[in-house]
Parts: structure tokens; sequence; C-alpha cells
């Protein structure tokens, strides 16, 4: 089961994204709406769309990354739901703002995981209220670099790794944000 909340979202293809950056740039001059560029991007195999028959032009890029395989895989599941953001999960149902689905439905809470996924974005919203590193943990937070969460989580793992925990604040000084 896929809960969708977007119908029109980009994914960038893993595969050739960076390959040539001054055709990818060359690009932005030639057009003149964001819409224009994607379906360019599109056509080149730069980004994809998870409905690419849709009429509807996805309106948001978060940076998703997958390659044409992974793609055509996400494309591919059929139980679908869409009846907007989910408000709460029990033990017997999904609740969705426009109605609710059983877990039973689903194989049952007892057999399955759930996973929240739905936080908006990389949270550059809350950046100023974000310390990445406290003593005895990391908070999940912004990414370090944009669109690039393996560095992001290379940046963290090498801070985590070459400083002790008494060097959190120092560890903090080194991400973008206090």
């Amino acid at each position: 089961m896929w809960y969708f909340i977007r119908d029109g979202i980009w994914t960038k293809n893993g595969e050739n994204t960076y390959k040539d950056k001054i055709t990818i740039l060359e690009r932005c001059l030639k057009v003149s709406k964001s819409a224009d560029l994607f379906l360019d991007y599109e056509q080149s195999g730069i980004v994809g769309r998870l409905q690419p028959n849709n009429s509807k032009i996805p309106d948001i890029f978060r940076g998703a990354t997958v390659d044409r395989e992974e793609l055509n895989k996400l494309r591919s599941i059929e139980n679908v739901i869409r009846l907007g953001r989910i408000t709460s999960i029990d033990l017997e149902s999904i609740i969705f703002e426009q109605g609710k689905v059983s877990l039973s439905s689903l194989g049952g809470a007892k057999d399955g995981l759930l996973i929240d996924c739905m936080a908006e974005g990389n949270g550059y919203e809350a950046i100023s209220q974000t310390r990445l590193f406290e003593r005895g943990r990391i908070n999940i937070g912004p990414l370090l670099q944009i669109a690039n969460p393996s560095f992001s989580a290379a940046i963290i793992a090498f801070l985590e790794a070459t400083f002790n925990e008494e060097c959190d604040d120092l560890k903090n000084q080194f991400c973008f944000y206090p």
C-alpha cells in the first residue's frame, strides 16, 4: 500500500543528473517557467514523474533521487490511497483527512510496520530551532547539503566519529545552523 498525498512530484534521475552540468544550467536560461524547465528535463531523462501520463504538472521537487528501474517499480504500485493527510493511526486503522483505511485490509497492525515519512521537505523552516547534536543523541534535521542526503549523512557520521560527546557544541558549529 502506498499513501499518496500529492499526485504531482518530480524525482531526480540518479543515473545522469550531474553528468552534464553545463547543459542542465543552459536549459534554465531558455525557459520562462519552471514547469517548462522540468518538462524539458523530463524529456532528457534528468527528472521523472510518478505519473507521467497525468496531465497535472508536478508543482514540487524535493530532490528525491531514484534510477529508472526504481521509478518504474514505484509506478507499478497499484494500491494507492488518496484521502489527504494522515491525522492519526491506531491499532485498527489509519485515519485520513478524507476517510479511513482499516489496517486489517493491509495485513493488520500486528503483522506490519508503519513508517511515518511525512516530514515536510528537509525542515529548512525550523533551522533556527534545530540542534543536530545533543548529549546522547543525534537529531534528524535539515540536510547539510541540499538534495544530497548521502553527503549530509557522511558529514554527520564524520563529525560524530571525530569528536567526542563533550564536543556537541563544536560539532553543531560545523553545521549551517546553530
